[in-house]
């Protein structure tokens, strides 16, 4: 799906927090609100995702994800195409699943 001569991005986050104690439990779970309130969703535990029109807006929702990191552990940023997000694969029981689509509505921020 492009928008204004753009195609758009799917921002993906990957991340392996401690949660030995309460408060790298307390932090593990700002940073999973962090994310929704950012506009990702769960895919898997400790992968999220979410669709961005253009290449400004991934870079902005980046700057947002990295100002709210946690000091400690590992965060791991990727960003892919329609097209390369179309091509994933996605196994269950019992059958095949499709990937996700991109949101439909522009969002102006």
């Amino acid at each position: 799906m492009t928008f204004g001569g753009y195609q758009s991005l799917w921002v993906f986050v990957m991340f392996d927090l401690p949660t030995l104690t309460k408060e790298d439990k307390r932090v593990y779970r700002q940073f999973h609100d962090d994310l929704l309130e950012l506009g990702f969703f769960m895919i898997q535990y400790s992968l999220y995702t979410r669709s961005c029109a253009t290449d400004d807006r991934a870079s902005t929702v980046r700057d947002n994800l990295v100002a709210k990191m946690p000091r400690r552990g590992e965060i791991r940023l990727m960003m892919f195409t329609d097209k390369q997000w179309a091509r994933q694969e996605i196994f269950g029981a019992p059958v095949k699943k499709d990937p996700e689509e991109p949101p439909e509505q522009l969002s102006f921020f």
